[in-house]
């Protein structure tokens, strides 16, 4: 049976209606970043290469590693790489003496709790799949029908993936884990109250005015 999402179909679930993503920050290349000059405790910046192509964003945070203290920093404003290099201004400034090919290495992007407890994606492109084929079993007619059949289709995909979380133990300990305020409860009311906006709105034929879900 042919699958009903492209790989782009469950990257934009993930980011934008699922919420289950790990930036891989591709502009870092692929592992081989280092250092390309000295710097001085309490430089401003350091100078990199090894790099992808793009931009290292503002807030990005990354390690330099000195002999064998890794050194954390965050990029303080936006850093253009070319020819696969960037000079990076950092906070805090540089702690301690920065030498050639000093090892960088950047900190993914862990859109959810879930991710950032566990490293990793709490569902499978498979599962992401397979939720699509139960919302097709469930309101195809409903999706359809609709004026705007693929946004429908997420909504419904989206419902069905927050029902998992809901029912999943490693999810709830991982709101727990940094939702402690009130031990995660008022991340998962919310949570449970986007469901039931995406079940209604699949219901009623309707495309409405959510577009993904906001909270993690």
């Amino acid at each position: 049976m042919a699958d009903i999402l492209t790989a782009a179909d469950i990257a934009e679930l993930r980011r934008e209606w699922i919420v289950d993503e790990i930036d891989e920050r591709p502009e870092w290349g692929s592992g081989g970043a280092k250092a390309s000059a000295t710097a001085a405790i309490g430089a401003a910046s350091v100078a990199l290469t090894g790099l992808g192509a793009g931009t290292i964003k503002r807030g990005t945070p990354f390690t330099l590693l000195n002999g064998t203290t890794p050194n954390r920093y965050t990029a303080t404003a936006d850093a253009t790489i070319t020819a696969t290099a960037a000079t990076v201004y950092v906070s805090p400034l540089v702690v301690a003496a920065v030498a050639v090919n000093d090892p960088a290495r950047v900190e993914p992007y862990y859109r959810s709790v879930f991710n950032r407890v566990f490293h990793r994606l709490l569902f499978s492109d498979v599962e992401v799949e397979d939720f699509a084929r139960r919302a097709e079993e469930r309101w195809g007619a409903r999706i359809h029908e609709a004026t705007d059949p693929r946004r429908m289709r997420y909504r419904a995909i989206g419902a069905l993936a927050i029902a998992a979380k809901l029912e999943s133990t490693d999810y709830e300990s991982a709101v727990i884990q940094l939702e402690s305020q009130d031990g995660g409860r008022g991340h998962l009311e919310r949570l449970a109250r986007k469901q039931l906006e995406y079940e209604n709105d699949v219901a009623q034929k309707t495309t409405g005015h959510s577009y993904g879900i906001t909270t993690r």
